[in-house]
């Protein structure tokens, strides 16, 4: 072959290679900026379906807050307002729009309230529901609820026909009582005079008393005794059910409360002859404040009846056991090895005037002490419980937060 032929063989090659490079290149270069475009869209696509749901999330919010019969108010982490629904508008008296970015004494124009939702903010455990009469006959109540990332939501209700009501009933129970309370009371004495007189008269003879008669008197005696219990008990559960009575301002020692109500009814062990032994620390403080004289009640409530129900010779034990680093719970528990109660009875010992078959064979009580027990517990947020087995005993457990 001739060279200037060779020579432009080669040329031809060389220029079809580089040709056949570029176009691969140049449609790689495309394929890439198509595949880009497509992942563009499908972005796009995307964040345009997540800005969808992202509004059909926040227009369901918006419909909740609005046929939600609860005023709804989010707070920043500085108790700023940054939204409220129409409904908190309405409970705390301001104009519609009023509220929004104002600060938390400001939107709500109550002190009371500003401190208690304020000092819940500084809390590290959840906030509970208080009642406030934020004006004449107006009650609210309010709670605080820390919200995703920071800040708070301010929860409100209207309560004032409920607290309405609440009073009705309970000035109702002070009035029957009352009026009940006079002629129980002279029926009691009656009853007494008449027992007294015939312990006086002689066995035999025209002044002597018919076994009956006596039977009869002593019957009423008891009776009156027992109706005027009944009276006081039901006056006090209406007064602790309507908050009357219920301040939490003392400093709450259990062991101190456990040990009080056992010196207490020591006499009443001694004379039943059931011993009482007491497992508990020194002191086990609670750090809310409660009501010291309400749950010394409840102790010896449980504590009366643990001995009331155990048999002779018997022992009741009486434990307390504080909060720990797992349990932020301190506990109460009251042990008897008496009559027990059945199982079909004991989902309703706490209810108000029930008293278990079993339990009547000792007599007395009025079936309000364990209603007004529970009462008396859930208001400083607790809970009790109870455990039997019929002929073998009953554990009573109060478990109240220790912070």
């Amino acid at each position: 072959m001739e060279p200037i032929t060779l020579v432009a063989v080669i040329a031809v090659v060389l220029v079809t290679a580089v040709m056949s490079r570029r176009a691969g290149v140049e449609s790689a270069r495309r394929d890439a900026s198509a595949a880009a475009g497509r992942e563009s869209r499908n972005a796009v696509e995307r964040l345009g379906g997540s800005t969808g749901r992202v509004s059909d999330a926040r227009d369901d919010l918006f419909t909740l807050l609005t046929i939600l019969d609860m005023g709804v108010v989010r707070l920043d982490r500085d108790l700023r307002v940054l939204s409220a629904n129409e409904v908190a508008h309405r409970l705390f008296d301001r104009p519609l729009g009023g509220m929004r970015g104002r600060p938390l004494l400001e939107a709500v124009v109550d002190v009371g309230v500003e401190e208690f939702l304020r000092a819940e903010s500084r809390a590290t455990s959840s906030s509970e529901w208080r009642e406030f009469e934020i004006a004449r006959g107006k009650f609210t109540t309010v709670a605080l609820r820390s919200a995703a990332g920071n800040g708070w939501w301010l929860l409100a209700r209207d309560d004032s026909e409920i607290v309405r009501l609440r009073r009705i009933r309970t000035e109702f129970i002070e009035n029957l009582s009352h009026e009940l309370r006079t002629p129980v009371t002279a029926i009691g004495l009656i009853a007494e005079l008449l027992a007294a007189d015939m312990k006086g008269s002689p066995a035999t003879g025209a002044g002597a008393v018919a076994p009956k008669v006596r039977e009869r008197i002593l019957q009423l005696e008891s009776e009156s005794i027992h109706l005027g219990q009944m009276i006081n008990e039901l006056l006090d559960l209406a007064r602790i059910e309507s908050g009357e009575g219920m301040h939490r301002n003392d400093e709450i020692d259990v062991a101190v409360i456990v040990r009080s109500a056992v010196d207490r009814l020591a006499p009443f062990a001694a004379q039943a002859k059931v011993g009482v032994k007491i497992e508990s620390p020194q002191s086990v403080k609670l750090a809310p404040r409660g009501n010291l004289s309400r749950l010394s009640q409840v102790v010896v409530n449980l504590l009366h009846n643990a001995i009331k129900f155990s048999s002779a010779s018997s022992a009741v034990e009486v434990r307390v056991t504080p909060p720990t680093t797992n349990h932020a719970n301190a506990r109460i528990i009251v042990i008897d090895h008496g009559v027990g109660i059945a199982r079909a009875d004991l989902d309703r010992v706490f209810e108000r005037f029930f008293i278990a078959d079993r339990a009547r064979s000792k007599g007395g009580g009025t079936g309000l002490g364990l209603s007004i027990a529970r009462h008396i517990v859930e208001a400083h947020g607790g809970d009790i419980s109870a455990i039997s087995t019929l002929g073998e005993g009953s554990t009573f457990t109060i478990t109240l937060p220790s912070r």
